[in-house]
This record gives C-alpha cells, sequence and structure tokens, in this order.
C-alpha cells in the first residue's frame, strides 16, 4: 500500500463515509480522528461526551491540543485509512507528521454543499449561529489553501457520488490490485 490513506476536507464533504467505505474495500483498519479524540478526552478527564461538545464545553484551544495527541496516534499506524476532524491540518505539525505517514486526500465540495449538509446535520461549533454562511465562508477561504497544499489527491465531490469518488481514490493510489471482492 502507501503508508495510511488520509481523509482530509471541509465539514460535510464525507470524509468518515469515505474512510470507511475505502477501508471496507481494502480490507484495512480505519481510525477516526474525532473518535481518537473523544477516547482521549474521557481518559484525561473521566467524562464521556461527543466531539462537538468536548469543543463546546472546553475551547478551541483544548480541542486544538487534544487533536494533536489523536494525530499522534492515529499516524503511527501503518497501512489504515483516516478520517481526520476539518480543522485539523491547520496545526503544521500534525499536518508534517500525516504526510510522513502516507498519502493525504482532499474531499473537495462546494460552499454550497458543505453548508447545506450541515444546516441538516447540525452546525459545528466553529461557526457562528447567527451567520453561519458567512462564517462558513470565512472558514473556508481560511482552509482552503491548506487542503490543497497538503493534498496528495484532490477529488472533487460536489457533482459524484461516493462509490465513485472512492473508486477514483483506489485508482489514483494504484489501489486496484487491493481491494477485496
Amino acid at each position: 500500500m502507501v503508508g495510511n490513506i488520509i481523509i482530509s476536507g471541509f465539514k460535510g464533504c464525507g470524509k468518515t463515509a469515505t474512510g470507511k467505505a475505502i477501508a471496507k474495500r481494502l480490507g484495512v483498519k480505519f481510525f477516526d480522528t474525532d473518535c481518537v479524540l473523544e477516547r482521549i478526552h474521557a481518559e484525561e478527564k473521566a467524562e464521556k461526551l461527543p466531539f462537538r461538545e468536548i469543543r463546546k464545553k472546553y475551547g478551541a484551544e483544548y480541542f486544538s491540543e487534544i487533536e494533536a495527541k489523536a494525530v499522534q496516534i492515529v499516524a503511527k499506524e501503518n497501512e489504515s485509512v483516516i478520517s481526520l476532524g476539518g480543522g485539523t491540518l491547520k496545526n503544521p505539525k500534525s499536518a508534517e507528521l500525516l504526510k510522513k505517514s502516507g498519502k493525504i486526500i482532499y474531499l473537495k465540495d462546494s460552499p454550497k454543499n458543505l453548508l447545506n449538509r450541515m444546516r441538516r446535520t447540525g452546525l459545528p461549533a466553529f461557526l457562528d449561529p447567527n451567520d453561519p454562511a458567512g462564517s462558513m465562508m470565512r472558514e473556508y477561504v481560511l482552509r482552503e489553501p491548506i487542503y490543497e497544499k497538503n493534498a496528495d489527491i484532490t477529488i472533487d465531490c460536489a457533482e459524484i457520488s461516493l462509490n465513485r469518488a472512492v473508486d477514483i481514490i483506489i485508482e489514483k493510489l494504484g489501489l486496484l490490485n487491493r481491494i477485496n471482492l
């Protein structure tokens, strides 16, 4: 394989679903840094909370610290699929560690599609509830160059299905011979 396959992108782009589908097709382990982050928090604070609630209750700085610890854990994996939180690559040390552990795939989607999905599933803590569209665009403009810079492969997911995105990723990574039939 190519080391780890690391799925990045903005909230709502389908990182977790795509990552799970790739892992299943290749017969490898799947990790979601948000889940690892939740486990670390539970161990450190003896409190079980979803990642969104951790950020709301303890703030962005604490969340980023735990997220960096989660990255350190998953980056030690080999031949696994890892789904990142949308802001993970904003930490340059985490980005560098992940780049060394495998190939980073950026799932790109339009701001409109992303915001529509977020409205259906619940707005994340980093968006201003009084101006979700404006705050989302500000964050999108900030993160887009970071995703592009760190990506080994960029997949435009705006108009394709999850299965098609998975096919493209596996093909571009040269892993067609590894697919579990």
